[in-house]
């Protein structure tokens, strides 16, 4: 089972390894195998090595780096829909979100690129704080869990709730509300000889999608492309991927945030 993973390598070379952000820390550094001294580890007692044993902080954070992939905080948010008005001196926008247990979830508002407030669920906007005419009001979301030391974490799983509205005399117009949580469907799944997969995006964005197989190789289907914003589809074949029965995930790179879907292939 050698080859380069998460926490398997042949890089010795302390500001290279993978597991570089974790040296030193709880015993992290980097060991050979036993079986083949070639290739290193960064722990050496680990439960991916021996059972009954806790998971070392390298394997700690790509379990959670996994479940932040799968998993959306946002439930829910409100105003949630278009034509929302509001003629009152303040607006309320709010958020519904799925917190971990300790709550780790870190929130910024900003209202035309100001901070407003952060770590709060609920936010009450004043039509004094408005410009005339168009506003724009975003929510940051970010788990700042202490399992994750990559430095790519703050992009890959922020999640952002906008709201475009218009400011007037008469009141506040909402006139756009988006999630940067990209939707996606995928289908059919399981699959045999092709998938289809469409999604909604808010505005243009560059996209590229690969598939990994159930032994971690990557297949490469589609490369970068600048995409439209709103509602696009593609269609991908897989009689040139000879592809097995099995667990794939499709990896989709959106303007640099990974999302993980997957993908069962059953002929």
């Amino acid at each position: 089972y050698a080859r380069e993973n998460i926490n398997m390598t042949q890089e010795t070379d302390r500001e290279k390894v993978r597991w570089k952000n974790w040296l030193d820390f709880s015993s992290v550094g980097i060991y050979s195998h036993d079986e083949s001294p070639a290739w290193k580890r960064p722990h050496q007692n680990c439960e991916m090595r021996y059972l009954k044993r806790q998971f070392c902080p390298v394997c700690q954070e790509a379990i959670t780096d996994k479940i932040l992939d799968l998993t959306n905080p946002v439930i829910s948010f409100s105003p949630e829909e278009d034509d929302f008005e509001v003629t009152g001196r303040e607006t309320e926008f709010s958020l519904n979100l799925l917190k971990p247990i300790p709550n780790t979830l870190n929130i910024r508002w900003t209202l035309n690129t100001d901070s407003l407030a952060g770590n709060v669920d609920t936010l009450n906007v004043s039509s004094s704080d408005l410009l005339p005419e168009n506003n724009r009001l975003v929510a940051f979301i970010l788990d700042t869990t202490a399992f994750i030391r990559n430095a790519m974490h703050s992009r890959i799983h922020l999640h952002k709730v906008i709201w475009n509205f218009y400011n007037s005399s008469t009141g506040i117009q909402i006139e756009d509300v988006s999630e940067q949580k990209y939707r996606f469907e995928i289908f059919p799944n399981p699959a045999s000889d092709y998938v289809s997969f469409s999604w909604d995006s808010p505005e243009g964005t560059r996209l590229s999608l690969s598939i990994i197989s159930p032994d971690g190789r990557e297949i490469l289907i589609s490369p970068e492309k600048t995409r439209p914003a709103g509602r696009s589809s593609e269609k991908i074949y897989f009689n040139k991927y000879r592809l097995s029965n099995g667990l794939y995930h499709l990896i989709f790179n959106i303007d640099g945030q990974k999302i993980i879907r997957p993908l069962v292939i059953e002929k």
